[in-house]
């Protein structure tokens, strides 16, 4: 398995997408972490654990760049084992300008990761990672950077 990892700090995403790009046209798997909350110019907002959160885009506009399919994959646990599985494939097409586009398109499909994702937190939270990031922990504390001041209940 190749490993990319691309620094927080990283000044040509372009440049890191393009390598993205080609492992996935060269028939590779390239897993991506979707559930790290980004502020709020920097993700696409969706519906979270109660909340208006931003993910990153970029699982969904690679999936639409390269017409490959973006695969959720969560855990359990069965025994003293922890088991990866896949959901169904999401797959990120382009819409027309009146529906709001590429943008819109890849929103939809972050949201739809993000119901999958909200559903895997609610059973199974002891298997989410990533509960003391300070990002989500931004999040939990309706910093306003990275989530809406007023969240439904």
């Amino acid at each position: 398995m190749d490993v990319i990892i691309e620094p927080r700090d990283a000044a040509n995403p372009v440049g890191s997408a393009m390598i993205c790009a080609e492992a996935i046209r060269s028939g590779k798997i390239l897993a991506i972490t979707p559930d790290l909350a980004q502020e709020r110019g920097e993700g696409t907002p969706v519906k979270l654990l109660n909340r208006t959160a931003y993910l990153p885009t970029g699982p969904a506009s690679l999936a639409m760049l390269c017409d490959a399919p973006f695969v959720p994959l969560f855990s359990r646990a069965e025994g003293s084992r922890q088991i990866l599985y896949a959901t169904e494939p999401l797959h990120v097409s382009n819409l027309p300008s009146a529906e709001g586009g590429r943008q819109e398109a890849v929103r939809r499909t972050m949201q739809a990761w993000a119901d999958g994702f909200d559903r895997f937190v609610r059973a199974t939270p002891q298997h989410w990672y990533l509960w003391a990031d300070n990002r989500w922990a931004r999040v939990f504390h309706g910093n306003e950077e990275y989530t809406w001041a007023k969240e439904e209940s």
